[in-house]
């Protein structure tokens, strides 16, 4: 039986499942094992939350040590294939070391997304020392660390070149990524696509009428992300929370339009305790985007959806996002950067005296299709990421 085993740094999800299209592999014989190495990647991984419908099956395997992660390699099948959903960096370059030493067939991607686009949400050069010395003496010394693995060579890393990677979008060659640093005459290259490019031509066709909606709005569990509590970011969600609801019925006594809300893929319905008297619904969306009228958004990929489906989008901020002044992350200026692909301008949600819906509602398309072409869609067959994969098991 071919196996295929997928090494991740986040918990399983059911988003992961269809993500990944697991059923395909399961329906055409094929082991699947998925490697979960949150715990020994993380320093925070105490503080993470941790979703409700993590994936719970025996073919999750959930590593704490680095010597659990040596002899499961050692196990690993010669004729197996693995995919590498993790970046290389000082936390996990045992898992780039242990594919070297036992020869290990695997493959990368390369990422398609804005936000490895090397000027997103990046701060001032003023702001970026300020933030280097407010950051704690561990944080300081693995960042250089990781800068030293971008000099060193792969040989005294003891690091192998990449066999296969999965090349994804035009973005790839902007991205400035370690990963890219594994690559070399002998790598095979694979021209696909974005994953959600794969979800977009599944409910394309589809007509489900009680997904209908006005307005949709893509939520990114402000306060309980787990991608910012790993690197110690915190928004305060209630205030964030309080104004985005006084938008929606801004929305529906000016404009009669009602909001439904896509719950965050990870998240355990935190948004509930903090927004009323609208729908909030998790894994639909894709099928939400595809039947709205147009999308309120900050900087989620789940925008794709928005692109894709040629949908308005509203970018939103608050001061919430603004106000900051230690926070590590740009907020506002990621939300800009996103908006300003689209030919848009971000909306600050508490100054709505200019706001004019029908404006807001028009959209670029030349812009659209730029972005699908830079970050989605660049070049490849139509075969789905689990079909190009399967051709190599």
């Amino acid at each position: 039986m071919k196996k295929l085993t997928f090494i991740v740094e986040n918990f399983f999800v059911k988003r992961d499942f269809d993500r990944f299209d697991l059923q395909y592999y399961l329906d055409n014989n094929v082991e699947v094992e998925v490697w979960d190495i949150t715990e020994f990647s993380n320093r925070n991984f105490n503080k993470l939350v941790v979703p409700k419908d993590i994936i719970k099956q025996d073919y999750v395997k959930k590593f704490k040590s680095s010597e659990e992660l040596k002899d499961s390699f050692k196990s690993l099948k010669s004729n197996g294939l693995v995919a590498v959903h993790v970046s290389l960096n000082i936390r996990t370059i045992l898992i780039f070391q242990l594919l070297s030493k036992y020869k290990i067939n695997y493959f990368t991607k390369s990422g398609a997304s804005l936000k490895v686009d090397p000027k997103y949400g990046k701060f001032s050069f003023y702001r970026k020392i300020i933030n280097f010395l407010e950051r704690d003496k561990k944080s300081n010394i693995e960042f250089f660390q990781n800068l030293c693995l971008r000099f060193l060579p792969l040989n005294f890393l003891k690091i192998s070149d990449l066999p296969i990677y999965f090349k994804q979008a035009k973005i790839a060659d902007k991205k400035t990524d370690l990963r890219k640093k594994l690559l070399s005459k002998k790598t095979k290259i694979i021209l696909s696509h974005h994953r959600d490019y794969d979800l977009y031509l599944k409910y394309k066709n589809t007509d489900n009428k009680k997904d209908q909606s006005g307005s949709v709005f893509i939520d990114q569990n402000t306060g309980f992300h787990n991608d910012l509590i790993k690197i110690g970011e915190f928004m305060d969600p209630k205030e964030w929370y309080d104004s985005l609801t006084n938008f929606f019925k801004y929305l529906e006594k000016k404009y009669l339009v009602k909001t439904t809300i896509c719950a965050h893929p990870r998240s355990n319905g935190e948004i509930n305790n903090f927004v009323k008297d609208y729908p909030i619904i998790k894994n639909k969306t894709v099928e939400l985007v595809k039947n709205s009228s147009f999308v309120i958004c900050q900087a989620s990929t789940a925008i794709n959806f928005a692109a894709l489906y040629k949908k308005p989008m509203i970018f939103v901020y608050n001061h919430v996002a603004m106000k900051d002044k230690k926070s590590k992350i740009n907020h506002a200026g990621e939300v800009e950067f996103y908006a300003k692909a689209f030919n848009k301008k971000p909306i600050n949600i508490n100054y709505l005296n200019d706001f004019d819906l029908d404006k807001e509602l028009k959209i670029d398309e030349e812009y659209y299709d730029k972005y699908i072409s830079e970050y989605l869609k660049s070049w490849g067959p139509k075969k789905k990421i689990s079909e190009m994969t399967m051709d190599l098991l």
